[in-house]
């Protein structure tokens, strides 16, 4: 792997997701901007595996290893970050949202 995301990146990938985790099921897809979709699961021993892209084929793969270290399994640039960045941009409002009552 040439390239690898940035640290700030990342994190700007797990706060979407926590967002995301955080909101009515129904509310969820709106952070899924130009098609890129979010997903993370918990796995054993407090590790959590943060998948980024489309349905079927992820441009990003990476685990939160309990110790905060972050090892990427795949990584293919492309304009899709583009997305996460308005992604990024979003949750902060759908998180006040969900805050103040305006989603529920």
């Amino acid at each position: 792997m040439d390239a690898e995301p940035s640290k700030e990146f990342l994190k700007k990938v797990e706060y979407i997701c926590s967002v995301k985790n955080k909101l009515p099921r129904r509310y969820r897809n709106q952070l899924n901007v130009g098609g890129v979709r979010y997903r993370n699961r918990q796995l054993a021993g407090g590790e959590v595996q943060f998948i980024v892209g489309g349905l079927f084929f992820p441009k990003l793969l990476y685990t939160r290893m309990s110790d905060g270290k972050r090892i990427v399994h795949r990584y293919r640039p492309g304009d899709w970050e583009n997305r996460v960045e308005e992604a990024f941009k979003l949750a902060p409002k759908l998180r006040k949202m969900r805050r103040t009552g305006g989603i529920s």
